[in-house]
């Protein structure tokens, strides 16, 4: 297959880092998604020059600055992300934990505050920032959602801001993305149940593919989980990927939080 910057394709890193039971619900195993760099380095080509011609100093490539993100809490619990670099917001529901990895103090103040409280949030938000790759991961989403059950971690999410990445959304992108996924096997068994593009509430394309698959529960059994993973172009030159990922039992009431989250996309360039 003929590539052209396929950074939208997702290389998957898994790692197990425990299996709890709390309050009666199998525990969580890391996953931390991430789209593959590839930085391409051409070699300078040395042209013979006169011996009087004095030999410019090298140009250099400016690094661009980042503008970094903007996290602000809701009076009712709701949160809004916004990425400056990246041009785009998304608002989180209420009952999720937003944080970004690249904040100590945001982090430490989850740690000490529901992560206290919820040892699976706190194992698994200081791996997934332990994981952090800085520029590209820009936020952790964790619905705890405690009108379902208090102090349980659901699932985890990622947030990974790609630039520069000019691969376009569209059907054949999408078709090499499924079977990439199912034929890795970074998700074991994972097999796509739908995938689509379709413009949300504000006009945006946004890419979603839902699958299944299922992790050892470390006693001999699986633990069945949904994953859902969106990609949207902020712009022509970079791509924006969220990956949901949470214990099937619980699709029904977490599916349309995620939803939410798709349709609240919005570009701010």
């Amino acid at each position: 297959m003929k590539k052209k910057n396929l950074k939208i394709l997702v290389g998957v890193e898994v790692a197990v880092l425990a299996f709890l039971c709390l309050c009666g619900i199998a525990g969580i195993v890391y996953y931390a998604g991430r789209l593959p760099a590839t930085t391409e380095i051409s070699q300078p080509t040395i042209q013979p020059v006169a011996e009087a011609t004095a030999t410019p100093p090298p140009t250099e490539t400016p690094v661009p600055v980042l503008l970094g993100t903007q996290l602000e809490r809701q009076p009712n619990g709701a949160s809004t992300f916004t990425d400056l670099d990246g041009g785009f917001e998304i608002d989180i529901p209420v009952g999720w934990l937003a944080a970004r990895p690249d904040n100590n103090d945001e982090i430490n103040a989850v740690l000490a505050g529901e992560g206290a409280k919820n040892q699976m949030l706190f194992d698994q938000l200081t791996a997934d920032q332990a994981a952090y790759e800085a520029g590209k991961d820009r936020l952790l989403i964790y619905p705890l959602r405690p009108d379902i059950q208090k102090d349980v971690l659901f699932g985890f999410s990622k947030l990974v801001w790609q630039s520069p990445d000019t691969q376009p959304i569209d059907n054949a992108t999408m078709g090499q993305l499924v079977r990439e996924l199912e034929s890795s096997g970074v998700l074991p068994g994972l097999r796509v149940r739908t995938s689509s593009i379709e413009e949300n509430q504000n006009g945006v394309p946004v890419m979603v593919i839902k699958g299944r698959f299922g992790l050892p529960d470390g006693q001999g059994g699986s633990i069945p989980f949904t994953a859902i993973l969106v990609f949207f172009k902020p712009t022509p030159t970079s791509v924006t990927r969220i990956t949901f990922t949470y214990m099937q039992d619980f699709e029904a009431q977490i599916e349309p939080d995620v939803n939410a989250m798709i349709a609240s996309i919005r570009l701010s360039k």
